[in-house]
């Protein structure tokens, strides 16, 4: 079997128990609702880990961040209209710089050459905003119309780069961009409530 092939399986793999996670945190979520409780609360936790754990398997991103905080809210104005954001920040991933080493037995294995922690992205945070506007429409059937505001300070943080050293190229050699905070976006919504 190729490298190719069992990187492969193991990426289709990746994507099986990703969904799974993903219904397992979905359900979980939908069932906050009705009541909150430790388990449920420590199985959705435990599905985001195991996502956060093995997407660490591909490419070279080191999804870890020693802070982060979240800080969010929302205020009803008169006359239906509803305001809400939320400010997220966390620290940059690590940078691991590495070489590609070809082993006796014809399998390339990636060699570290600086320690995981030694160089960081720079800090990532992004603001999000939202108006809503509720439309009651009888006494038991409302509209609600919204925009929201992603990235409101268009923050092009960068947050990946190719970190395999001695790659000349200019399109994809090291230290080229590979991934950047998304830009600013909006997004209008409705929704009819009976």
């Amino acid at each position: 079997m190729s490298i190719d092939q069992e990187m492969e399986e193991i990426l289709q793999l990746f994507f099986e128990e990703s969904f799974e996670g993903l219904d397992t945190m979905e359900s979980g979520l939908l069932t906050l609702d009705n009541s909150a409780n430790r388990e449920t609360i420590n199985t959705i936790f435990r599905a985001a880990h195991s996502i956060k754990g093995g997407s660490g398997t591909f490419g070279q991103v080191n999804l870890n961040a020693t802070w982060q905080f979240n800080v969010a809210g929302a205020y009803q104005l008169p006359l239906g209209f509803t305001i809400a954001g939320n400010y997220f920040g966390r620290q940059g991933y690590p940078i691991a710089y590495y070489v590609i080493d070809s082993g006796t037995d014809g399998l390339s294995r990636r060699s570290y050459v600086t320690a995981v922690d030694t160089f960081r992205y720079g800090w990532v945070s992004q603001l999000d905003l939202r108006l809503e506007k509720n439309i009651p429409i009888t006494a038991t059937i409302s509209a609600t119309i919204g925009v929201d505001c992603f990235n409101v300070l268009n923050l092009n943080t960068v947050t990946q780069r190719n970190a395999r050293l001695n790659q000349p190229s200019l399109s994809a050699g090291t230290q080229t961009v590979q991934e950047t905070q998304a830009p600013r976006i909006l997004r209008f919504s409705g929704r009819v409530s009976f």
